[in-house]
């Protein structure tokens, strides 16, 4: 997808390899929202980091979806891979994938 800043590629594959890791997942994201919600931290991101703007930045291209917390909580968003995420987050992989098994199979 043109338009993506390494960043953007960053937190999108952040994402989805975080949502590979059920395990992972903070409890009342799963009891409350279901699988596959998360939360700015969960992605790398912390106070004053760009993630939050990142994650708003690909809701606006289809790729994330968001949606606020209850009032008072300390994370103020969740935020959910769209199926377009998901696809282009694995694209990305299967193309780094085999750039790297190209490399390898360039040197004996």
């Amino acid at each position: 997808m043109k338009g993506l800043t390494d960043r953007d590629i960053e937190v999108l594959l952040e994402a989805e390899y975080f949502i590979r890791r059920p395990e992972s997942a903070t409890y009342w994201v799963v009891r409350y929202k279901g699988p596959g919600w998360f939360k700015t931290g969960d992605v790398g991101g912390s106070n004053r980091s760009h993630h939050s703007q990142t994650l708003k930045k690909l809701v606006r291209r289809g790729l994330v979806e968001m949606t606020k917390r209850a009032k008072g909580s300390k994370a103020r968003a969740v935020w959910k891979l769209t199926d377009a995420g998901v696809a282009l987050a694995r694209e990305f992989i299967e193309k780094r994938r085999q750039s790297r098994q190209n490399s390898q199979q360039s040197f004996p």
